[in-house]
């Protein structure tokens, strides 16, 4: 398992000690088959997603497959550039093993938590646990899968939108 984990008192800093403006986590190999597995992101600050891609993006080929993925203990924040802004985004050809614990997730242009496949290899084995999710423009959490555990997460207050966007406090899904 490979961990990336934010020091105390760190933060995402641009030039001359001013806020960054692209603080996001961007983990993908393309169009390979080859995937990054057994990773660990672990308590950073990931804010102002300035492109159309989660603030947290953990993106594959069709073909691919994720295994041992963890997002724990993270402030996931103000991802409002687009529609695609979700706080969490993950999509690949299959994912096995995936724990979602202990974030706060707010102020989203889309879901807080979006974890779904390419094909109709449904996600298995994940555990989405303890996490506050708030201020969202979509599903607080919009999920596919087989054997997942959701339990003792928040939602809200506020989420879906003027807009008319489609809201759930929970949508889950199946592999179709």
């Amino acid at each position: 398992l490979i961990t990336f984990k934010a020091y105390p008192g760190e933060e995402c800093k641009g030039n001359f000690a001013q806020a960054k403006t692209d603080c996001r986590v961007l983990i993908t190999r393309g169009s390979s088959v080859n995937s990054v597995n057994y990773v660990r992101i672990e308590g950073f600050d990931i804010a102002n997603s300035l492109v159309d891609v989660p603030c947290i993006s953990i993106e594959d080929s069709p073909l691919s497959q994720r295994v041992g993925i963890e997002i724990v203990n993270n402030k996931i924040h103000s991802c409002t550039s687009g529609s695609a802004t979700q706080g969490v985004g993950i999509r690949s050809g299959s994912t096995n093993a995936l724990l979602i614990q202990g974030n706060e997730i707010y102020d989203t242009d889309s879901r807080g938590i979006a974890h779904r496949t390419y094909t109709s290899t449904s996600p298995s084995n994940s555990i989405i646990r303890g996490n506050y999710i708030h201020h969202t423009e979509d599903d607080p959490m919009h999920i596919q899968g087989n054997n997942t555990l959701i339990e003792n997460n928040l939602i809200g207050p506020a989420f879906g939108s003027a807009s008319g966007a489609h809201q759930d406090a929970i949508e889950v899904y199946g592999p179709n």
